[in-house]
């Protein structure tokens, strides 16, 4: 305890005066910035000691030791006050360096931050705070009165997201959210490119990029099919295009991986030309931008086989070397024991032209739509030539009825299969081979025709047809005749071209008749109805003038030149 000290001083005539003596002054108590002193603004004086303590965030050395926070001071007799100590700012060092952020402030990473005093950083390009695309990229830290700076932002690289998916392609690096900075490669799948041609470039590279987007993300950018132009096929329509039906409009100029298509040759035609082949030809486009299988450049033209046989009208016997052609055509065989082939006949309606010396020339007009066999409408029967009073009439027919029979008719005359020969009114015919196995030929042969003397009755030479077997399937099955004389065909005929002059009951077909005075074809068939439908009486036994008269009942048997039957 400070206690007042007093000094006694003799001044002249023996004057004592008493002198106070006062302690040593300091000055007033005083705080400084970041003190907090106990007692302020009193006189410090001689020997106090004044106790300080700094605010908070202060401390005698910038450091956050307790130690460092509180510090005394005392006036000594100097007058000065020894141990007094400014409270500074604790500091928290220099910035810390952090990943994808730079310091903006303070402007130099070698200056400290103290208490109170802010950080301030930029996170780097692409990069913000939590990588959302419109996430702030700056952030401040603050120095705290325990020396340690706030937690600071995290910069993280902006997110895009799940790569977008892209049609025909795969990609490198599959799945996966994608960030800033990272590129993905999309690989275009076999059968495409960017252009859709084979040498074209098949990769497309996207990044994330700091608007949180990929980029080409709206590009025109994509993978093309591999393609072709649209083939063309001659004799042949596109029918169909990757499934579709398609018209001659709609065909598409360039078809496309994987697309398929169909083509359809046209009528008559196959893919190789052989009845067996192919009308309809497909393929694909391929991976690699062409068709497979290749496509042939044209349908070829059908061609087909026409087999026949050439025999002796008179005996049904085989004729060798015939000449047989098409007309129009350099195609043309030659028969051998009767048989001939033509080769790649196209289809289609052909004319057989069939030639020898000494025979009649002959030709026919067939529809070739498959291979002809033997027995069919390429086969014929052929006649030497005869003087101009001879006519000879051949019947051909198929496999049903097995039997037909011709008759030939005049006055009271009839030549037929039991009545092979006749003679009268000078006009002579006869049965020269009867067929009774089916196909033919049927042959009748007359002469004198020209001489007769007498009315229509006597010297019309009527020609008929019969079904022996009675099918009723005659007009169906179909026969044909042909009419020769001298050296010339003088007429030939379907039975389906001449319904009106067969019977109802389909047992009986009159297909001609010459005048036997004239010499001339009186009527046929393809002009209308029969004039002389055979009647019930047609069978009765020939009587009068005929020089042969053949017997009525006989029983039939079949022989190679001979056969009876119960006449009717």
């Amino acid at each position: 305890m400070y206690l007042p000290q007093w000094i006694f001083h003799w001044v002249d005539a023996g004057r004592l005066e008493v002198l106070h003596c006062s302690p040593m002054h300091c000055g007033s108590s005083h705080c400084r910035e970041g003190e907090d002193a106990h007692r302020t603004h009193w006189a410090v004086v001689f020997p106090i000691t004044l106790r300080y303590e700094c605010e908070k965030g202060f401390s005698v050395d910038g450091t956050v030791g307790e130690s460092k926070k509180k510090f005394q001071t005392q006036c000594r007799a100097d007058g000065q006050l020894h141990g007094l100590m400014g409270c500074q700012k604790i500091s928290c060092g220099t910035a810390h360096i952090l990943p994808f952020a730079k310091l903006l402030q303070p402007s130099s990473a070698g200056t400290s931050i103290d208490y109170n005093e802010k950080g301030k950083y930029q996170c780097d390009e692409g990069y913000t705070i939590k990588g959302k695309s419109d996430g702030s990229t700056t952030f401040k830290v603050t120095c705290k009165e325990d020396g340690i700076l706030t937690q600071p932002g995290v910069c993280e690289p902006v997110k895009c997201g799940q790569a977008p998916a892209m049609e025909h392609t795969q990609m490198a690096i599959s799945g996966g959210v994608f960030f800033f900075g990272q590129g993905l490669t999309y690989q275009c799948v076999m059968g495409y490119t960017l252009d859709g041609t084979p040498s074209g470039e098949s990769t497309i590279h996207k990044s994330c990029l700091k608007t949180g987007e990929f980029s080409n993300a709206d590009a025109e950018l994509v993978c093309k099919p591999m393609s072709t132009v649209t083939p063309s096929i001659a004799n042949a329509v596109m029918s169909k295009y990757a499934g579709e039906e398609v018209t001659s409009s709609s065909i598409p100029s360039r078809v496309t991986y994987p697309n398929g298509l169909e083509y359809k040759c046209k009528q008559g035609y196959s893919s190789n030309g052989s009845p067996s082949g192919q009308t309809s030809i497909i393929a694909r486009v391929d991976s690699s931008g062409k068709l497979s299988p290749t496509l042939p450049t044209a349908c070829q033209q059908i061609k087909y086989r026409v087999h026949g046989q050439v025999k002796d009208a008179r005996n049904g016997a085989a004729i060798d070397n015939v000449g047989v052609s098409i007309e129009g055509t350099d195609i043309a065989a030659t028969t051998h024991n009767g048989f001939f082939t033509l080769q790649e006949v196209p289809s289609g309606s052909a004319k057989l032209v069939y030639g020898k010396r000494g025979l009649i020339g002959n030709d026919k007009r067939i529809d070739v739509q498959s291979d002809l066999v033997v027995g069919g409408p390429s086969d014929i029967a052929m006649s030497p030539i005869m003087s101009s009073d001879q006519w000879r009439a051949v019947l051909k027919w198929g496999a049903r009825p097995s039997d037909l029979d011709t008759y030939l008719k005049w006055g009271s005359s009839k030549v037929f299969y039991s009545a092979r020969e006749m003679s009268s009114y000078r006009i002579s015919a006869t049965l020269e081979h009867d067929d009774t196995t089916a196909f033919g030929p049927e042959t009748i042969h007359m002469a004198g025709v020209g001489e007769c003397e007498g009315g229509a009755f006597d010297c019309d030479i009527r020609y008929y047809v019969n079904d022996y077997t009675q099918t009723g399937d005659m007009s169906k099955e179909g026969a044909e005749v042909t009419l020769y004389t001298g050296e010339r065909v003088a007429g030939a005929w379907k039975i389906k071209d001449c319904p009106q002059s067969v019977s109802g009951d389909d047992y009986w077909w009159h297909v001609f008749t010459l005048d036997g005075t004239t010499n001339q074809l009186k009527w046929s068939c393809d002009h209308g109805p029969s004039a002389l439908p055979p009647t019930l009486g047609f069978m009765q036994k020939a009587e009068s003038n005929a020089t042969m008269v053949p017997t009525m009942k006989i029983e039939k048997t079949h022989t190679r030149n001979l056969r009876s039957r119960v006449a009717a």
